[in-house]
Order: C-alpha cells, then sequence, then structure tokens
C-alpha cells in the first residue's frame, strides 16, 4: 500500500470523505457523526468557536448549530450528556448506563478522584490570585470551601440560611503575593476555624 493510499483511509475511517458538504445538515446526519466518533470534546477556550462544534463541521460542512445545542444542553429530549470520558467531553445517552460507576466514584471522591478534583481546586486558586494582581479588578467570590475563602478574599462575609443575612465579617490579615504553602500556617488554620465557628452559630 503506498503512503497516498494509507492517509485516504486513514481519513476515511475518521468521517473526512463526506460526499456533498453544501447539502443542507439536519440532526440526522449530526447524530450519525456523533455515533461515529463515540464523543465530543468539551473545550471552550478557543479563538474560534467552542472546540465541540468543530469536529461535526469538518466532516459535514456547515450543519445548524443550534439542533445540536438543543439536544445537548437542553433540559429534555438531550440526546448527550456531560461526562469525564477521554477529557471533560459530551457522550450519548446510549453510553450513560456504562459510565454511571465512573461518574459515582468521580462525586464519593473515591480513588484517586479525590486528589485530582483537590489539587485542580488549588490550581484554580492561584489562577483568580494571579488574575487579581495582573488586573487589579475587584472580585466577588460565593463559595462554601472556607479555605478558598481564606486564601482568596481580603475581606470575608459570613451569610445565614435562608433569610441570607450577614452573620459576621472578618478582614484577612494574610499578606500578599500568597502561595499554597500558606495554608499550612497557624494563622491561616486559625482564620478557618474562626469561620467555621461563625458558621457552627449561625445554624443553631
Amino acid at each position: 500500500m503506498k503512503e497516498a493510499e494509507a492517509r485516504r483511509i486513514a481519513l476515511a475511517a475518521q468521517g473526512f470523505t463526506h460526499q456533498d458538504r453544501d447539502s443542507k445538515k439536519d440532526w440526522r446526519h449530526i447524530a450519525g457523526t456523533i455515533e461515529d466518533l463515540h464523543l465530543l470534546q468539551i473545550d471552550s477556550v478557543n479563538v474560534l468557536v467552542r472546540s465541540h462544534y468543530l469536529p461535526l463541521f469538518s466532516r459535514l460542512g456547515n450543519y445548524p448549530r443550534d439542533t445540536l445545542d438543543a439536544r445537548t444542553l437542553a433540559k429534555t429530549k438531550r440526546h448527550m450528556f456531560e461526562c469525564w470520558a477521554h477529557e471533560a467531553s459530551l457522550v450519548p445517552m446510549t453510553l450513560h448506563p456504562l459510565m454511571r460507576w465512573r461518574m459515582n466514584r468521580a462525586r464519593n471522591g473515591d480513588g484517586n478522584y479525590k486528589a485530582y478534583d483537590q489539587f485542580t481546586r488549588e490550581e484554580l486558586w492561584c489562577v483568580i490570585r494571579d488574575l487579581h494582581a495582573a488586573r487589579n479588578i475587584t472580585i466577588v467570590l460565593v463559595t462554601h470551601d472556607l479555605r478558598e475563602a481564606v486564601f482568596l478574599a481580603d475581606r470575608i462575609f459570613v451569610m445565614s440560611a435562608r433569610p441570607g443575612r450577614i452573620v459576621a465579617e472578618r478582614v484577612v490579615d494574610i499578606a500578599r503575593p500568597r502561595d499554597l504553602e500558606v495554608t499550612f500556617t497557624p494563622q491561616f488554620s486559625g482564620i478557618v476555624h474562626e469561620l467555621r465557628e461563625h458558621i457552627v452559630k449561625a445554624r443553631q
């Protein structure tokens, strides 16, 4: 087999040989392509469009994106669901029963998922910290994570349950810039425990 023939076979196997890219497409064409691909990887950071739109366009040509949105983002009659497959992805509903065990492990923090979740959370803290320092902007953050609040905030307001009201205010007097090592210091832990006590009292 010649190299050019091998390339054509590989492209055909990936669905890049649609004969009529200019014809009008509907859900039947979209669904058939999704079934061939098995998933659409989600990535909102793209200079053109969100990345899960691109694999279908590269194989079908122009297609109604609103139809895809209706079958992937709507509350009813969805054809796909979000799941951590290869990466964060949209996966056909037919695979949902096969993925539930993995989704339950992630939800419960079993195995490696607990560590992944913690590392990802701390990386996000640093992204927000660096954005605040670079842009000198005011950020309002609503969170249930006390460590996150203390790491990121200059001032923390503790809210009661509904109807929500402010039950405590705490200025975070930890010097900036803050790195993750500060989360292991007695000063940091003391503020976290102080906030926890306010929450416990508010629940009584």
